[in-house]
């Protein structure tokens, strides 16, 4: 049977929200996955519907983010990086930063099948976690909160895989600069059956990286490639 985390156990996971909750049963009840319901009779509610709140919640607070941080997108632009943002992989990395699975209230059966570790369960008690924060905290308090983490904690390499180089660079250069990298060309070479592009990637007016490749775009991307690796291990 799972066992229930008091309250004062969850000490150590407020902190490090940084958050400060008036009903800390409403964050138990964010905790506990539905598969807890199927081994203890006497539990009659889950997460799920704090993580059908908490999803709202998030894509409001996302989209607005977007639509302050990236005036320069189109619609189109916009809708896909927030798909990446609000996508499972970002979730549960969300939710690993935060350690949220060693604080989840979950049956046995899976406890024993790694649920502590599957993005998919980490994901929805991260929405859930959300939806608690709104009904406990407010609207103001949430969207803090989610801006907090856009702006601060690193895309995770499942996350990465749902965005291009270009558009994870742009991410982090509007996050810091303010504006976007630039991409000139410095050099082509080769007959126009095989030419070679080599382009360097321009951050505040410094040289970041340099790219090659058969076309423009794929030098390009190779160059955000490499200024990524660059701002990474700085």
């Amino acid at each position: 049977m799972a066992k229930r985390r008091d309250s004062t156990d969850l000490k150590e996971f407020f902190e490090a929200l940084g958050l400060k909750p008036k009903d800390k049963a409403l964050f138990e009840r964010s905790l506990t996955h539905r598969s807890v319901l199927n081994e203890n009779a006497a539990e009659t509610i889950s997460n799920e519907k704090l993580e059908f709140l908490g999803d709202a919640i998030l894509g409001a607070a996302v989209s607005e983010y977007l639509y302050l941080s990236h005036p320069d997108l189109s619609e189109g632009q916009l809708a896909r990086r927030k798909s990446a943002l609000v996508s499972e992989a970002a979730l549960a990395n969300l939710a690993v930063h935060f350690e949220l699975g060693k604080y989840l209230v979950m049956g046995k059966g899976e406890e024993q099948t790694g649920g502590r570790e599957k993005a998919a369960l980490l994901a929805d008690g991260f929405e859930a976690v959300l939806g608690a924060i709104y009904l406990d905290l407010g609207w103001k308090e949430a969207r803090e909160f989610i801006f907090g983490c856009l702006r601060s904690i690193p895309l995770s390499r499942g996350l990465q895989k749902t965005q291009d180089a270009k558009s994870r660079l742009q991410e982090y250069t509007q996050r810091l600069y303010k504006k976007p990298p630039q991409y000139r060309v410095t050099r082509t070479k080769g007959p126009d059956h095989a030419k070679e592009f080599e382009i360097e990637v321009v951050v505040e007016g410094k040289t970041a990286a340099r790219g090659r490749g058969k076309t423009k775009k794929e030098a390009e991307q190779d160059g955000a490639t490499q200024a990524l690796e660059g701002f990474e291990n700085a």
